[in-house]
């Protein structure tokens, strides 16, 4: 989950990470899930699993007192007795590459989708250090290792010839050491760092780290992207609804064609007024009704899909991806009901 969704990109207000377990434990099976429930901690224990990777962080809050007859201590007990660890990818998943906004323009059939909204988790940052000539080969590896994953899509390194003058005073020749450099998203600075580290037992290895003005493009929040063919809002309000297996929903604007649609998956009604002119759509859940005067007021159509809807694919998602990476461990997606049901 740090390749793909590193917790240096949440939020400082979130807690994301392991919530509850032993950082030592071994993992026998996983299951994702869009919250820790009851429901969740009952489908782990049928399925085998002992660690839950969530989005929504739970507990959330800390538990003030440790009272068994309310809801929120019975689940934590519930999990330690059944020696269930509990993970959670929520707002670093949210701006990650291929993280909930991604996947959620993907099933409302978004095209070419891009990040909506600038974070300042994207910014990049200039690694630089020199690095024995004998451990070349390791280092490379190292860092081939580390580099998996779409964060790296927009990083790059490389390996220059360079001197070192020691404080004898001698100078080593020039292959005997060679100057490493990388640009990298700045949550990634430190994996890049261990990996480098790593792979030079025995040397010290200082790094300077140079901020840059430039971000990843492939970071962001919410996402952007354009329909094969404009459509009217109605009819792919009701298409929403369709491929999110939601009862309820709500349209904010008049019954025109829209093309160019972003999505903020959970709750994004107070990103309306960030929403760039060229938008005709922005399907996002929990807005509040003065946001949507606004939106009507600058003539931004709004979908709100809800919270539970927005959010409820990356269960599969987040079990997609450790399926393929972590090949033979025991995966499995679970879907929790939305609170909500019309009347």
């Amino acid at each position: 989950m740090e390749a793909w969704a590193p917790e240096a990109l949440a939020y400082s207000w979130d807690r994301v990470g392991l919530r509850i377990g032993d950082p030592d434990d071994t993992v026998g099976g996983v299951l994702t899930a869009l919250s820790v429930t009851r429901g969740a901690m009952f489908a782990a224990g049928e399925a085998g699993a002992n660690l839950i990777v969530s989005h929504h962080p739970f507990p959330f809050a800390p538990l003030e007192t440790v009272n068994p007859k309310e809801p929120d201590t019975q689940l934590c007990l519930g999990l330690v007795q059944g020696g269930m660890s509990c993970y959670a990818a929520h707002t670093n998943l949210d701006v990650a590459p291929g993280g909930v906004n991604h996947i959620l323009a993907a099933q409302l059939g978004i095209e070419d989708a891009a990040p909506l909204l600038p974070v300042e988790q994207a910014a990049q940052v200039k690694l630089s250090t020199l690095v024995p000539g004998e451990h070349l080969a390791e280092v490379c590896a190292n860092v081939r290792e580390a580099a998996r994953g779409a964060l790296w899509e927009n990083a790059h390194w490389r390996f220059t010839p360079a001197g070192l003058i020691d404080p004898g005073g001698a100078t080593e020749p020039e292959s005997a050491r060679q100057r490493f450099e990388a640009v990298v998203l700045e949550a990634m600075a430190p994996r890049v760092a261990a990996a480098v580290r790593e792979a030079c037992p025995g040397d010290t290895v200082r790094f300077e780290v140079q901020p840059l003005k430039s971000q990843d493009p492939g970071v962001g929040l919410g996402a952007v992207g354009d329909l094969a063919k404009p459509v009217k809002l109605d009819a792919f309000a009701q298409h929403v609804r369709e491929q999110l297996g939601i009862a309820h929903a709500r349209v904010v604007g008049e019954d025109r064609k829209v093309q160019r649609v972003a999505v903020i998956g959970g709750s994004g009604g107070g990103e309306i007024e960030h929403i760039p002119e060229d938008v005709d759509l922005l399907v996002t859940g929990d807005v509040k009704y003065h946001q949507a005067q606004f939106a009507e007021d600058r003539g931004l159509a709004v979908m709100d899909a809800g919270h539970y809807g927005t959010e409820i694919g990356i269960a599969e998602g987040i079990a997609a991806y450790l399926k393929r990476e972590l090949d033979g461990l025991p995966v499995t997606a679970y879907t929790e009901s939305d609170p909500f049901r019309p009347v």
